[in-house]
């Protein structure tokens, strides 16, 4: 937004007074001398002094303004949003609740496929766990009783 100021009489002074442009679109290393000015004038500092000087004070200001935006953004977010409206929160509460059917489910099979394969048999017994990975997952177990085991012989495998 553009002011000019006018004089009792009425005529124009010559002075346009700019507002501040925002501190994310300002680089002022690059910025010319005059443009640095204008932006100080504009955040009502002083556009006195040396492009070095300019450029550090200007840089200190857009650097609090910045803080100020940031802070305001955490306050805005900090702030509980506004109810959500009942209806999609049955919705939801349905949709948990049948999640929640469906692990329970899934965690009673697992647990029942566990206790199947880990229960101990009653009589004692020799434990195998083909493991999938070998041989392809072509691996072949029979049941052999111990007395079968002792009698094992190297000469029986010889074809």
């Amino acid at each position: 937004m553009t002011l000019v100021c006018f004089q009792e009489g009425g005529e124009s002074m010559g002075e346009i007074k700019k507002d501040p442009t925002h501190y994310s679109e300002l680089d002022p290393k690059i910025m010319k001398v005059t443009e640095l000015r204008t932006e100080l004038e504009a955040r009502l500092l002083s556009p006195k002094g040396l492009k070095s000087q300019l450029i550090a004070r200007l840089t200190k200001t857009l650097k609090t303004e910045q803080d100020k935006a940031e802070e305001e953004k955490l306050k805005k977010a900090a702030e509980p949003p506004p109810p959500p409206k009942p209806e999609p929160k049955i919705e939801d509460d349905d949709k948990k609740r049948k999640e929640e059917e469906e692990k329970r489910k899934q965690d009673e099979r697992e647990r029942m496929a566990r206790e199947k394969r880990y229960t101990l048999p009653d009589a004692p017994h020799i434990l195998v766990h083909p493991s999938r990975v070998a041989k392809s997952g072509k691996f072949d177990c029979t049941i052999i009783s111990l007395s079968l085991l002792l009698d094992y012989r190297p000469e029986d495998t010889k074809v």
